[in-house]
């Protein structure tokens, strides 16, 4: 028997695991899906009481939801889900289930990265869709509907400044990365792991910032940014995409190296 990966032994695995994150989980999943509607209702609602008349424009509603619903489950999933391997007794019931390291780790990638943010946006849109909809006047397109404008809009900066946001990538690299992070929390913390794994991530910014000022003078800083601003935008988009690719990169492989190397080392 394979003992660091077995499709066999992994496939059981991963379906306990899909079990478990829905017991868990599942119910909060579904509420952030919901938000869009409990949001539209109760602006509504407020707005009627107060001024006697309904919103016209939801758009700001589906921004507001969108960001609260990618807000709670990217803090709050991790921890719900796989917070328990640092609990003393279900934390010994998780190092002895019949799957490796690597088989656990695997498992937990493709939950956090792949199944949850496919369940909430299929949750989410379903319920933009239905709202634009049943109230097409006041809630306004779906955001599904709004997506050729988002090209038609990258379209646009490519002819006129010869600039291309990939708007996909962005997203997808944010949700890896932020995630990762609150996973590595949940897995390191044994209390009060979102709130300790977010003033960790202050700490960390509030030393890089003295690091930075320490080998960066602000004349530097100040010549620099002048240099990069009258290199037109096409430059600054391009400085911007490699210094966050790297910054999204270096992020990524931490937080998975060191939720990797806590699964090898934990001990209860």
């Amino acid at each position: 028997m394979n003992n660091v990966f077995s499709i066999k032994r992994f496939s059981s695995y991963f379906l306990y695991d899909l079990r478990n994150a829905w017991r868990n989980f599942g119910l909060s999943l579904l509420v952030c899906g919901f938000i869009p509607l409990i949001a539209y209702f109760l602006v509504q609602l407020f707005s009627y009481i107060f001024e006697g008349s309904f919103i016209n424009d939801a758009t700001a509603v589906r921004i507001t939801s969108l960001t609260i619903a990618l807000m709670i489950v990217i803090l709050v999933a991790p921890s719900k889900i796989y917070g328990h391997v640092t609990d003393r007794r279900a934390g010994k019931n998780f190092a002895l289930l019949p799957a490796s390291v690597t088989e656990k780790f695997v498992s937990m990638m493709l939950v956090l990265l792949l199944v949850l943010p496919v369940c909430l946006l299929v949750i989410f849109c379903s319920t933009d869709l239905l709202l634009s909809v049943l109230f097409p006047s006041n809630y306004g397109e779906s955001l599904i509907g709004l997506l050729p404008q988002l090209q038609e809009f990258n379209r646009e900066m490519v002819m006129e400044e010869g600039v291309q946001i990939n708007f996909l990538g962005i997203a997808v690299s944010s949700w890896v990365s932020s995630i990762l992070v609150m996973l590595l929390g949940a897995v390191c913390f044994k209390k009060a792991k979102v709130a300790k794994t977010i003033l960790a991530l202050i700490l960390i910014s509030i030393v890089f910032g003295i690091l930075t000022g320490f080998f960066f003078d602000a004349d530097y800083l100040e010549d620099l940014t002048e240099k990069v601003y009258n290199a037109g935008p096409l430059y600054i988009v391009s400085a911007l995409n490699w210094f966050y690719s790297i910054m999204q990169a270096l992020q990524i492989a931490i937080c998975a190296g060191g939720t990797f190397y806590r699964l090898k080392t934990i001990k209860l």
